[in-house]
């Protein structure tokens, strides 16, 4: 009995250990046929499917993904909304595609199905009877498609061109984890079941198709053959000024009545995708594979449009498939197509055996963009991880692939080249652009949103990543991370991890631990730093050599400080005029101490000089053994800006011009450090001089930016000093200058609250100042300072902004005191801000609508007022003026009298559009509307202002008051130069106006954004 039991056991354990890991498996027949007059798909389909696991099933679900377009309630168009394209929710119903006629049977029999209650896009088969363990069933539907238009994603037409992708009914995968159906997304791509496919498909005789799967009909692959000879050679002869005159026609060709069915048989892939177009140009070759010594068919298929750059597209297809296979094991089909196609996804799309490319620009570009898809055969079609939970192991290690090819066959090339095609003209070597190799850009990319701790784990949904982060993260990270793996390990012992990974995992839907496990097996080391730290979180990567000394037998001692959150290996090189002479690995350092290196003639020690290790600080990996700044690289005072380089200490400047009334006109500089990516310390230095005051002005910042993570309270902290100095008032007479000069300096902490999702959770959080301003009230041309502190205030703001793909809604709370110097009172300001920006048409026009509160608190029974009107320097508000804070650029601060100059609206506290001297010393309510004109010129927009106020007298609250006005708002340049023109108003205002005889030029309001052309702002809002 003992025996009997542990036999059972053991099977049980055996049989358990089986199904641990199982896959479902999905045969298709489908029949089709191309309407290219109404852009629809007749069709049928027959899915054999299988039950691998040991539950029974008594549903199926079922992707219906051309219904992504049906209408707006789709995940789809949620998504496009949120990444602010609205092309396809403001879509006409014929541009937009869907999938009808749907009539599901399971082995002949009607069965119920219904749609998934969130997704019009999947639906649920019910099944008569469960399915079993091992047991299979044939589902089968009519089906029709309306193919949308092709500017939305990947599935679509433009004119008579098809990309046909993601099409007919597919079951979704059932795994050890239930079921994944999905809805479809752009960002966020597929997990589906292997199996075969057998593919009809009729069109009209003169379409050139490319297809996943072996062609069957061999009429139809002469006649592709005898147009690739004919045209290869055609394309080959034509001059240039053939080829641009060619690449003008794009014309579609009429379709002939006769049509052709074309049978297409692939097995062990999970997608059939196919191109279609009766323009396509034909090139055909053949590539040997480098272990199997199989040859794999190879063909291109191009248009006018950028066939000049296609004329070496087989040369592309053959050394990405031979390279591929070479690193990764061979490829397994038996031909490989690229298609030239409009496709709004992207640059390109993969499919098994077919890629379709979009407008490449260079021979490069082009080049890059078919090795890149061409590669996804291995990761995405052979290697079909899930890509909704684990995209990285499709576009990561793909942009790995990508990344050594480009390396291996152009060494030299520069990151300027992969975006133009060539190295530029001697401005971008003036400004260093191609100091930078190719795969400079990824690490760049990484960094933008690291450094601005905006930055998510690499192993995350893909469809909650940032636009940004899926570039930078998904791809770029994840290629620099396996290079720094593959640097580490040699990129020997690295393709032998590689391969095993494959040979294990080909047609199978593999998962991260099945990638270290491979990594582990085959090298014998723990990977946990690797897959845990550097996959599953954003800890960073950061080593400093601090000092060296000579040490023994031969070996100098380096001190190396690991600034960093990661236990990982580093290697250091001796340098020797720029070349290595000597590199070593070091398999890790907990926090800092010596290692020792062989000693040698260099000049200086690096860490990662090959750019192999994703360090978050490159400039603290160089230590000089000669001279005095050891630690110092060369310094480089260059014009505008460039990218961050390890061997250079940039100060960028740039020319600066300003006028005022008071100062004149003013010429300067700004110098500055701030670029690409952002910088733990930062600054921007910008003197000018005023010719018409005779004295220094300008301002500048300084900043510390602090590192965070996503435990951590806050996501974003920094540290800035900010100042500023400008003419108020000025008078010239016979013998001197004479006026009022002040000087703000501005110490501020910003806070921002860590988020639940980048995405979705609105951003939040805290602002501290202390305000000083300093004023220099007899201020002459000769004089140097500012005499004292004119006031001083303690600022706290909390804000909090929402943004949806609709409206977005910005509220402030401030609390302002004003510490009693000089005698001054002192008191208190309590404001609260709200700004809802709602869109409400195609066009982006939208209605705005403020609200804003305001109380003073005071011992006293005056000091100070609100300014009703957006007039900063006329008037008074709260301690001065309504830009007493002196956060505005103004054109005149302090006017005498009304001109055009102090007509510059500033839209804080009542921001009332007309010339009105009115103020509030106690309370202030004010309602603010603009409303876009649509179909109109120059920006026009309606705008209505009221602002409700209560003062004091005498500690005596007087009657409520209030005002209002309406009209007319041109935005000459918007976000810059707005001009408001007042046409209804209320009696105060009117009264006003009669009594002070505003003419009507002078009842104009403009707002005239000056620090929107601060450098150091024009900078921070490009990158």
């Amino acid at each position: 009995m003992r025996f009997i039991f542990s036999t059972l056991f053991l099977s049980y354990i055996i049989a358990y250990g089986q199904q641990a890991y199982f896959q479902q498996e999905s045969n298709y027949i489908i029949n089709v046929t191309l309407n290219d007059q109404l852009h629809i798909l007749d069709g049928d389909i027959k899915i054999e499917y299988k039950n691998n696991s040991n539950e029974s099933l008594d549903f199926i679900w079922m992707h219906l993904w051309p219904n992504a377009y049906k209408d707006n309630s789709t995940a789809l168009v949620e998504q496009s909304l949120r990444s602010g394209d609205y092309k396809l929710y403001y879509a006409d119903s014929i541009d937009r595609g869907f999938i009808d006629k749907i009539d599901f049977k399971v082995d002949d029999s009607k069965v119920k199905w219904e749609y998934h209650p969130d997704h019009i896009d999947i639906a649920k088969v019910i099944l008569n009877n469960p399915l079993g363990p091992g047991e299979s069933i044939v589902i089968s539907t009519p089906f029709r498609v309306k193919v949308p238009k092709g500017i939305y994603s990947r599935l679509g037409h433009i004119g008579e061109s098809y990309q046909i992708s993601q099409w007919y009914p597919k079951p979704a995968v059932y795994d050890k984890d239930g079921w994944h159906e999905m809805p479809y997304l752009s960002q966020g791509e597929f997990y589906s079941e292997y199996g075969s496919f057998d593919v009809s498909i009729t069109v009209p005789k003169n379409y050139v198709v490319g297809a996943t799967g072996d062609l069957q009909n061999e009429d139809e692959r002469q006649w592709l053959l005898s147009k690739a000879h004919k045209d290869s050679v055609y394309i080959y002869s034509l001059r240039a000024k053939d080829l641009a005159s060619m690449s003008k026609d794009m014309s579609f060709p009429k379709s002939e009545a006769e049509t052709k069915t074309l049978r297409y048989i692939q097995n062990n892939v999970h997608d059939f995708a196919w191109f279609a177009d009766k323009r396509f140009y034909v090139l055909k070759g053949e590539v040997e594979l480098p272990d199997s010594k199989r040859m794999v068919d190879t063909w291109t298929m191009f248009t006018n449009n950028e066939i000049d750059l296609w004329k070496n597209s087989i040369e592309y297809m053959n050394d990405a498939i031979y390279y591929y296979s070479l690193w990764n094991g061979d490829y397994p089909y038996q031909h490989a197509t690229a298609v030239d196609g409009s496709i709004s996804a992207g640059g390109g799309m993969e499919y098994p055996n077919v890629t379709v490319i979009g407008e490449s620009g260079t021979a490069l570009l082009l080049e890059t963009v078919i090795v890149h898809e061409v590669g996804h055969n291995w990761f995405y079609g052979i290697l079909g991880s899930n890509e909704r939970d684990n995209a990285w192991m499709d576009e990561g290690l793909n942009t790995l692939n990508e990344n050594r090819y480009l390396e291996t066959k152009y060494p030299d090339k520069t990151m300027l080249e992969s975006f133009l095609g060539n190295r530029g003209s001697g401005i971008t070597d003036a400004l260093h652009l191609n100091d930078l190799k190719n795969k400079a850009q990824h690490d760049l990319s990484y960094l933008i949103s690291a450094r601005n701790n905006a930055d998510q784990p690499m192993q995350h949904p893909s469809a909650d990543y940032t636009g940004l982060n899926y570039g930078g993260i998904v791809y770029s990270k994840t290629g620099v991370v396996f290079t720094y793996l593959k640097a580490y390990l040699g990129e020997g012992l690295f393709d032998k991890c590689m391969h095993h990974y494959y040979e294990n995992w080909k047609f199978k839907h593999p998962q991260p631990e099945n990638l270290k496990a491979s990594f582990e097996k085959v090298t014998g080391m723990n990977f946990d730093w690797f897959f845990d730290d550097i996959v599953k979180t954003t800890k960073i990567i950061d080593f400093k050599i601090q000092r060296a000394k000579e040490g023994e037998f031969k070996n100098d001692n380096i001190y190396v400080a690991n600034k960093g959150d990661i236990n990982g290996p580093f290697c250091i090189a001796g340098v020797k005029n720029d070349t290595v002479v000597q590199l070593k690995w070091f398999d890790s350092i907990p926090s800092k101490g010596y290692v020792t290196f062989p000693q040698g003639d260099y000049d200086k020690y690096m860490i990662d000089p090959y750019w192999q290790i994703p360090e978050y600080t490159r400039t603290n990996n160089s230590l000089k053994l000669n001279g005095l700044a050891k630690r110092t690289e060369e310094l480089d005072v260059q014009i505008f800006g460039t990218l961050e380089n390890p061997d250079k200490s940039f100060v960028f400047w740039m020319p600066a011009l300003g006028w005022n009334k008071n100062d004149g006109l003013m010429l300067g500089a700004a110098f500055y450090n701030k670029f690409l990516p952002k910088k733990k310390f930062e600054y921007l230095i910008n003197p000018m001089y005023a010719f018409n005051s005779g004295s220094l002005t300008g301002f500048g910042q300084l900043q510390w930016n602090f590192k965070t993570s996503t435990s951590d309270l806050f996501q974003k902290a920094n540290l800035k000093l900010n100042a500023q100095s400008f003419t108020e008032t000025f008078e010239k007479d016979e013998d001197d200058f004479i006026g009022e000069k002040y000087l703000k300096i501005a110490p501020e902490l910003n806070l921002t609250f860590n988020r639940s999702s980048l995405l979705t959770s609105p951003t939040h959080g805290i602002k501290l100042r202390q305000i000083l301003i300093y004023s220099d009230t007899a201020f002459t041309k000769n004089s140097l300072g500012f005499g004292h502190i004119g006031n001083s205030y303690s600022e706290a703001t909390y804000f909090f902004n929402l943004k949806r793909p609709f409206h977005t809604l910005d509220v402030k709370a401030t609390g302002t005191y004003k510490h009693p110097i000089l005698g001054q009172n002192e008191g208190a300001m309590l404001e609260l801000e709200a700004t809802e920006s709602i869109r409400y048409n195609k066009r982006n026009n939208r209605l705005k609508l403020r609200g804003y509160l305001g109380q003073i608190i005071s011992s006293h029974d005056f000091m100070g007022n609100f300014g009703l009107y957006g007039n900063g320097q006329a008037g008074s508000s709260l301690f001065g003026t309504q830009d007493f804070k002196y956060d505005y650029l103004m054109l005149d601060r302090s006017p005498k009298e009304l001109d055009i100059s102090n007509q510059q609206q500033v839209n804080s506290q009542g921001a009332l559009k007309s010339v009105y001297f009115r103020a509030s010393n106690n309370f202030l309510l004010a309602l603010n509307a603009e409303l876009d004109l649509p179909l109109m010129p120059l920006n026009m927009a309606l705008f209505a202002d009221f602002v409700g106020f209560q003062d004091k007298q005498a500690g005596q609250l007087r009657d409520f008051e209030s005002v209002y006005n309406a009209g007319l708002k041109f935005s000459l340049v918007p976000k810059l130069v707005d001009i408001y023109l007042p046409l209804f108003y209320s009696a105060e205002i009117r009264n006003y106006f009669e009594t002070n005889d505003i003419s009507f030029l002078r009842s104009l309001r403009f707002t005239f954004n000056l620090q929107q052309l601060n450098p150091y702002k024009l900078i921070e809002q490009a990158f």
